[in-house]
């Protein structure tokens, strides 16, 4: 059995980018979830009232993002030819029900990805790092 850390962190890019030569690529720095984060996700997915069920895949994807993105690191520059900037928004409150002091990403820093992107890097997170086939076999 492999343990995994709480605190590592993996890169990922999207399968368009991996087709990309190294230095063109997006890199994405992903955390792993702690279980008490990951409970948290899950309990965000969906809620039960008189009128049935009601999912919200939207809302537990942002959370993820927000919990489990870590870094961006991007060849892409703006329109001014500045480098794309991803930041946190220092001014909103620290993310309700997970321990760890982090604050969302700014709106428009998440702006910039595009929805297939956005439910990419929130799958990752969620389903957390691969195990190598070497790792798998230890």
């Amino acid at each position: 059995m492999r343990f995994l850390n709480p605190k590592q962190t993996w890169f990922v890019s999207t399968p368009e980018d991996e087709l990309l030569p190294v230095e063109e690529r997006t890199v994405f720095h992903l955390r792993t979830l702690t279980v008490d984060e990951d409970t948290y996700l899950q309990d965000r997915l969906g809620s039960v009232s008189d009128d049935g069920m009601n999912i919200k895949l939207g809302s537990q994807e942002l959370i993820a993002i927000n919990i489990g993105l870590d870094k961006v690191e991007t060849p892409e520059v703006d329109e001014n030819g500045n480098p794309i900037l991803f930041e946190r928004d220092e001014k909103k409150a620290f993310i309700h029900g997970i321990d760890r002091k982090i604050r969302p990403w700014k709106s428009e820093s998440l702006s910039r990805l595009d929805k297939k992107t956005r439910s990419f890097l929130a799958k990752s997170i969620i389903d957390g790092p691969k195990l190598k086939e070497a790792e798998v076999k230890n």
